[in-house]
């Protein structure tokens, strides 16, 4: 089995097929662990690389967070930066969506200093929106909003139109918590365009929800079914499992909404009941948190 053709072919595939990458990364993982550990210390990082990607995506995340760690260990073993700085933003992505944030935080600074050591403008952007991510999900949405800015800026500088997009659609998100949904709905609508055009099927899959939550927030209840409806179709099909496991949860919020054409507070109740099971099978504190708030919540409103 020639590991070459194998990585180049998941550095394109992992994100649009995460499934059938995974199977071949781990077949080629199982292979170079037999091999001669000085062989092969390098396509034994970009493997595990790799995987940490895939995993994350699957909703793996301790392995994936393993992935990662051993994959830093081997490029700082072969005084590769750039492969060091890589395994730092992919284990912050482990760490943040296990919602430990402040090991994410760490991980995400300890990347972007690495990156803009190396003149990595493209890396600093990638960071920054992640830093930006941490902040969100901490409620520091203006902190968040500055690091977003930055990132857009640095993106468009370079061409760089999937970070764009990324980072338009995290603009969006914050502007939403920040209580601006016309500038959230434009956007996370011009983010939608870009990763249409690129083909980024499961970039989509953020952007739909952010859209459906808007939609939610505007009383436009029946786009904001269709938004999270896309959102969860896409997710089942390509496997996302936590990406599914938010839609859901979005989804009973529509149908806890009293004023909502779908309202049914036994169906939600019963959605987010199932949701919590699928939560702590993930491994997923932060999410398990919400849905364990929002069920106490429904609960005392069913009495």
């Amino acid at each position: 089995m020639e590991a070459a053709p194998i990585l180049a072919d998941a550095r394109r595939a992992i994100y649009s097929a995460p499934v059938e990458e995974i199977a071949k990364l781990t077949a080629l993982l199982r292979q170079l662990r037999t091999r001669p550990e000085g062989e092969v210390s390098r396509e034994l990082a970009q493997t595990l690389e790799l995987l940490s990607i895939g995993r994350r995506l699957m909703g793996d995340f301790k392995s994936g967070l393993r992935d990662s760690q051993e994959s830093r260990e081997l490029y700082a073993g072969l005084g590769d930066d750039a492969g060091v700085a890589k395994a730092c933003i992919l284990t912050g992505n482990l760490h943040f969506c296990l919602g430990d944030y402040e090991p994410a935080l760490v991980a995400f600074n300890e990347g972007l200093d690495m990156r803009r050591k190396l003149g990595d403008h493209k890396g600093e952007a990638g960071a920054l929106g992640s830093i930006g991510a941490v902040f969100d999900e901490m409620k520091h949405w203006k902190e968040a909003r500055r690091c977003y800015l930055e990132s857009l800026d640095i993106s468009r500088g370079l061409g760089d139109r999937m970070f764009e997009a990324r980072t338009l659609n995290n603009l969006g998100e914050t502007n939403l918590n920040l209580g601006n949904r016309k500038v959230a709905a434009d956007l996370c609508a011009a983010a939608l365009v870009i990763f249409q055009e690129l083909g980024e099927t499961v970039e989509q899959v953020n952007v739909h929800n952010n859209l459906g939550r808007i939609a939610h927030a505007d009383h436009r209840y029946e786009a904001a079914k269709m938004a999270f409806e896309r959102a969860q179709t896409s997710a089942h099909a390509l496997g996302l499992h936590l990406a599914e496991a938010v839609t859901r949860f979005f989804m009973a919020g529509l149908l806890a909404d009293e004023n909502s054409p779908f309202y049914s507070l036994p169906a939600a109740i019963r959605e987010l009941e199932e949701l919590l099971n699928v939560a702590v099978e993930l491994d997923v504190q932060a999410l398990a948190a919400d849905i364990k708030t929002k069920l106490s919540e429904l609960r005392n409103r069913a009495g």
